[in-house]
């Protein structure tokens, strides 16, 4: 008898009813701290480099000697998109396949710079290729860095020529 009330569809409902419920409210969570972290994050990022800015001690590096290496990620990403023309056949419309690439590109860089005597090394992320990298910063030799007196690791690089 317990097992034929186990099997009813009203109770198999209600368990999946609860069951969707659970699940939606611990995925809201989730997504919500996430949201929290990342802003904080963003805060925290912001707060840096306006402290930077205010507080920081200013020098000039060459880029063409202070790069160590360029790395390249690249990512291609095909899409498989399909177009129906207009075009009336005998057999009727033509359906036209097109197959189109995306290539994304990030370069690493990595460069050194002197403080007091003492090499730091820092890497810069940047949305392009490593040719169009090299390219801008032979045109742009010299930026300023940024960099905090009391932990000179902590440091910001004016890339505004790229923008």
């Amino acid at each position: 008898m317990k097992l034929l009330f186990f099997l009813s569809s009203t109770f198999l409902r209600k368990e999946i009813a609860y069951l969707f419920i659970f699940l939606s409210i611990v995925f809201g969570i989730l997504y919500l701290i996430k949201f929290i972290y990342n802003s904080f994050r963003t805060i925290k990022h912001s707060n840096n480099v306006d402290y930077l800015l205010k507080n920081g001690k200013k020098i000039e590096i060459d880029l063409t000697t202070s790069v160590i290496s360029i790395t390249e990620d690249k990512r291609i990403t095909e899409f498989n998109e399909s177009a129906t023309f207009d075009k009336f056949v005998e057999n009727g419309f033509v359906d036209i396949k097109e197959k189109r690439q995306e290539t994304d590109y990030i370069s690493f860089v990595k460069l050194v710079y002197t403080v007091d005597g003492e090499n730091y090394l820092h890497e810069i992320k940047l949305p392009m290729s490593m040719k169009s990298v090299e390219i801008l910063f032979d045109f742009h030799k010299i930026t300023t860095l940024i960099y905090d007196p009391k932990n000179p690791e902590n440091c910001i690089i004016d890339l505004g020529f790229i923008a």
